[in-house]
């Protein structure tokens, strides 16, 4: 029996987007980053930022549009389950998402544009931690990965708390959103 090579990488490949350089991965990021080094097999990718405001929720939307233009099925999945806002910036009516789905609710995908389908983050939970380290929140993205050629997951922002490290074990890849001018 032949190795088969995994989808994933047991150390997720890091990439930073620093904010005066932003403007040029508007328009092909996913064909900039693959060019840059990350594994083009890659099915699951974080977007991090180093604070607020920093435009990675835009980002993690461009990034999945251009998989989306080259022909990748992709999912957009909100998993800032404290304050989620998809909801709002999509003008969607429905806000359950994914604490819904774990919960038992099905899990409401929505059509963003061909070949590009979006999940909210839902009812905002207080038990963070255990939602992102529950069983059932890996059966579900497990599920999803099998369905999807390329899931990009919206994390929260690194400053306030460190659910985008739990949520980083999940992918294979991750682009970090930095703020040039903050020096740390």
């Amino acid at each position: 029996m032949q190795n088969q090579q995994p989808t994933c990488f047991k150390k997720p490949s890091f990439h930073i987007l620093t904010s005066h350089v932003w403007d040029h991965y508007l328009e092909k990021p996913a064909l900039l980053l693959d060019q840059n080094t990350l594994h083009p097999d890659l099915k699951i990718i974080t977007v991090l930022s180093t604070g607020s405001g920093l435009m990675k929720s835009l980002t993690a939307l461009h990034l999945a549009e251009s998989y989306a233009q080259q022909g990748y099925k992709t999912l957009l999945m909100e998993a800032n389950v404290r304050n989620p806002v998809f909801h709002t910036l999509f003008t969607l009516e429905d806000t359950k998402g994914l604490t819904d789905h774990i919960s038992g609710n099905p899990l409401p995908i929505t059509r963003y544009k061909p070949g590009l389908d979006l999940v909210c983050g839902g009812t905002p939970t207080l038990n963070v931690a255990t939602f992102l380290l529950s069983r059932e929140l890996k059966q579900c993205i497990h599920a999803l990965k099998g369905r999807y050629d390329k899931i990009i997951i919206d994390t929260p922002d690194l400053s306030d708390h460190k659910d985008a490290l739990i949520l980083n074990d999940y992918a294979c890849g991750s682009v970090i959103v930095h703020d040039s001018h903050d020096v740390s």
